[in-house]
């Protein structure tokens, strides 16, 4: 196949994906810097974007993958550019996964009482 049979030379999914995955990690930003953003918004604004948000990283994130994915396979079969795009979109969401995971997991602990001291003896 010459470049001149085909006139696109990247894959369109792996952009996507790179595209998808980065956004969900400066929007899982907006969660890490919590109290930066709250000074700069305002509580009430910071509280109606905050689920907004969630779901947004959520959808991102996941159709992100999906792209990359997609475009992996795609920029290895018809010979396309762009595998670096897809190799550092799931590598972006591998980082944004653990992040997010580790924030439900300080969540949970702050939840359940947040000490990590046995109880008192009497």
């Amino acid at each position: 196949m010459n470049e001149k049979d085909y006139p696109y030379y990247y894959s369109k999914a792996s952009v996507a994906g790179f595209v998808l995955t980065l956004s969900s990690l400066v929007l899982v930003s907006f969660f890490v810097f919590n109290d930066s953003m709250l000074f700069m918004l305002g509580r009430d604004l910071f509280d109606m974007l905050i689920i907004p948000i969630a779901i947004g990283i959520f959808l991102t994130n996941r159709l992100g993958i999906v792209y990359s994915i997609i475009g992996l396979v795609n920029s290895i079969r018809f010979r396309l550019k762009g595998k670096a795009f897809s190799i550092i979109g799931i590598v972006i969401f591998l980082i944004a996964t653990v992040i997010m995971v580790m924030m439900v997991g300080l969540l949970l602990i702050v939840a359940i009482g947040g000490e990590a001291r046995p109880p008192d003896v009497m």
